[in-house]
């Protein structure tokens, strides 16, 4: 009852403050202002895939790193409504005797992206019993090495470079709020920057929830990075409105989400997945705030291949005159 209560004070007080984390986006301010920009790189290929965010339909272990209130969200649960009521009652008795010794997950992906910068993320995942489920991800951040500008010499001095990097630790938290129809997740980050000689600490939180009005319908929402401003920095703050379809036996899934940023224009994401007897699935997304002086594409592609348990998932994301970026992780579910 305690625990029931503490969660609900939670979501009354993302949803007090939700006023003044919209109040914060309204200001117009200039595009990348905010520090820890890294906290925007997503190390998830399938999600990149379906246009970067997909905060409705992720689910178990995957969820890390969209809406932690997926977390506690099977993918069993999901299939378990499209067989027959004979077979559904087996399957239920089977799912809870399953789901009460726990589930594993554990996901590793490690990406280049542009120049030379490099993305390394480790993440675990535990169902502790029916009702929620535990997570922790480590990342880290390498720009590899830049050179140091000034005022007077904003080209850089090739004599004189320093070598950033960032780090992550991250504890995720979902559970159910009422069985089946609404979820309540949190991500609490642990934020490292070491630039040059010096050494910054900072937290951020991701508040999330999903409800499920019908067996094919998700509606979530979604505040991300929410942190603790330290040197005058700001993170950069998100809140998202999404929505997520279910189609043709949970086969054919449909993703849209609305992102507010902080320090950027409105964004709409969308992605569709198509799975082939849950083995093989092909994915397309669109996202419509993209640079466009370097000719980057709005749209990304993705596949993913599921053998006993093992998870192999690829993203194509081209970013025009900067190159196309390749994006490979694997998990892992138990």
């Amino acid at each position: 009852m305690k625990k029931s209560l503490f969660f609900y004070l939670i979501l009354a007080l993302m949803l007090l403050n939700s006023s003044k984390v919209f109040a914060l986006l309204l200001k117009k301010e200039d595009i990348g202002t905010k520090a820890a920009s890294f906290l925007k790189l997503n190390p998830s290929p399938k999600i990149l895939s379906l246009g970067g965010y997909n905060i409705s339909l992720s689910s178990n272990i995957e969820a890390i790193n969209s809406n932690p209130a997926g977390l506690v969200i099977s993918e069993d649960e999901e299939q378990r409504i499209e067989i027959n009521k004979q077979e559904a009652e087996l399957r239920r008795q089977y799912l809870k005797e399953e789901i009460l010794v726990g589930r594993l997950a554990i996901s590793s992906s490690y990406h280049f992206y542009l120049e030379d910068i490099s993305y390394g993320h480790l993440s675990f995942y535990k169902r502790i019993n029916n009702s929620f489920a535990l997570a922790l991800s480590i990342a880290n951040i390498d720009t590899g090495e830049m050179l140091v500008t000034t005022k007077e010499d904003i080209y850089g001095n090739k004599n004189s470079k320093f070598h950033p990097n960032f780090q992550m630790l991250n504890i995720s938290y979902g559970r159910y709020l009422i069985k089946n129809r609404l979820t309540l997740g949190l991500n609490t980050k642990i934020l490292r920057a070491h630039i040059k000689k010096n050494k910054k600490f900072n937290f951020s939180l991701d508040i999330g929830t999903i409800y499920i009005p019908y067996d094919f319908l998700n509606l979530s929402f979604l505040i991300k990075d929410l942190g603790i401003k330290l040197n005058k920095e700001s993170l950069p703050t998100e809140v998202v409105l999404g929505s997520g379809l279910k189609l043709l036996q949970n086969t054919f899934l449909v993703n849209l989400d609305l992102i507010l940023p902080s320090d950027d224009k409105l964004t709409l994401a969308t992605g569709v997945e198509y799975s082939f007897l849950d083995t093989l699935f092909a994915r397309i997304g669109y996202r419509s705030n993209i640079d466009k002086e370097l000719q980057c594409s709005h749209f990304s592609l993705g596949i993913g291949l599921k053998v006993r348990g093992f998870i192999l998932d690829y993203a194509f994301l081209p970013y025009g005159d900067l190159g196309d970026s390749h994006r490979v992780a694997i998990s892992w579910k138990e």
